[in-house]
């Protein structure tokens, strides 16, 4: 199993793909990239991909350049398992990473001394441009806690988002709760707010404005931002730099709706992207169909739009959105959604304008890789970086 990013022009034609791997699994989960247009990936391997492995999963980061050559491999872990799922890079060049970790990765494990020690905490770490560690956070509870999403500001603070079975913020609300916290520069944390019902709310991503407030998105089972539509419903949550809670949206069907990823483009328009097995944005066409939301800074829900093919069809850790509502996501589908399927899951990406008011029913996706024997857990793309685009997905090496 290897990791592999992909580049793509405007127009949707492939510039280069790079795979990364060792003898073990190594999967990739999300993607950034600096004003240098060097490309940083982050994902798990249980080889030697940056350094020696420590435990079971280590967790890894690395960046190439506009031209997919490595520039920094560096991995890192304990003697348990230790994911990265998020990754960002701030203005001077400073690596972010996040995910999950049952060892002591930033400080003790909040399990370590339960029966069964082995308990997610999350953490953030820090590195420099060089791949030097800063500093690594951990914080969690005896519950399982884990971490899906991190975003820098131009400050030097860090924001990150997951959920918790436990009272991690403020008082559990239910089953899984939503979260949110914010670092400072020196690793800090100056807050943390909890957010849920009683039943299953999952926050899956996060972006940041011009103006430092943060949106979390993800899919609860309960009356979040609005009455529960039917199963899962998507949501959006806006917090401001202090952690403050300022709206909470939710939409859905009679059906399941799950959001995973989202982004802000120029104007300050709030993107959703995920699956829906209903008609969320119109009618489905088989099994889970791709939708994408758009909102005001206000919470207003603007449009929402979905395609797919009768086949399952996933967009997962993956939207950017560019000047003038153009929106790129990624994903992988088990159908013929922008040529024929080469096998099983294909991983395709697709460009659409939302500033008409709609996208195309069915617009033209560009298949990136296909004959995916298994795609394993993870689609990224994230980020802007001018009319270029990249994306990472984990795969199955066949």
């Amino acid at each position: 199993q290897d990791a592999y990013v992909a580049k793509y022009n405007s127009q949707g034609q492939q510039q280069w793909v790079k795979q990364l791997g060792t003898s073990g699994e190594d999967r990739s989960f999300d993607i950034s990239f600096d004003s240098a247009d060097n490309v940083y990936i982050a994902g798990t391997t249980t080889g030697n991909l940056g350094g020696s492995v420590v435990g079971g999963d280590d967790a890894y980061f690395i960046k190439l350049d506009s031209n997919g050559n490595t520039l920094l491999s560096q991995q890192y872990g304990t003697e348990q398992f230790d994911t990265a799922f998020a990754i960002d890079v701030d203005n001077d060049g400073n690596i972010y990473t996040g995910g999950y970790t049952t060892g002591d990765l930033g400080g003790v494990n909040a399990g370590s001394d339960q029966p069964i020690p082995l308990f997610d905490d999350p953490y953030v770490a820090k590195f420099d441009s060089n791949g030097n560690q800063l500093w690594a956070k951990q914080f969690g509870t005896v519950e399982f806690d884990e971490l899906y999403g991190v975003a820098a500001d131009n400050n030097g603070n860090v924001f990150a988002t997951g959920f918790t079975t436990g009272k991690l913020g403020e008082e559990h609300a239910g089953l899984y709760d939503g979260w949110l916290t914010k670092f400072d520069s020196n690793g800090e944390q100056l807050w943390i707010e909890q957010f849920g019902t009683s039943n299953y709310d999952f926050a899956w991503d996060l972006a940041l404005d011009s103006s430092g407030n943060v949106y979390s998105t993800g899919f609860t089972l309960g009356s979040l931002g609005g009455p529960n539509a039917g199963y899962y419903d998507a949501f959006l949550v806006k917090y401001d730099t202090d952690g403050n809670q300022l709206w909470t949206q939710q939409i859905g069907t009679s059906g399941s709706d799950s959001a995973f990823a989202i982004d802000i483009d120029s104007d300050g328009f709030i993107y959703i992207s995920g699956i829906t097995d209903g008609d969320l944005g119109g009618t489905n066409a088989g099994l889970n169909d791709v939708f994408i939301a758009k909102f005001d800074s206000d919470g207003n829900l603007l449009m929402t739009e979905q395609f797919g093919t009768p086949e399952d069809d996933f967009a997962l850790f993956g939207i950017d959105a560019q000047q003038a509502a153009q929106v790129y996501l990624a994903g992988f589908t088990d159908g013929s959604l922008g040529g024929a399927n080469a096998g099983s899951f294909d991983a395709w990406v697709a460009s659409s304008s939302l500033s008409a008011g709609s996208v195309p029913s069915a617009p033209e996706p560009t298949t990136i890789l296909g004959s995916l024997a298994t795609l394993i857990f993870g689609a990224g793309f994230k980020k802007r970086l001018g009319k270029k685009f990249h994306t990472t997905v984990s795969k199955k090496s066949t």
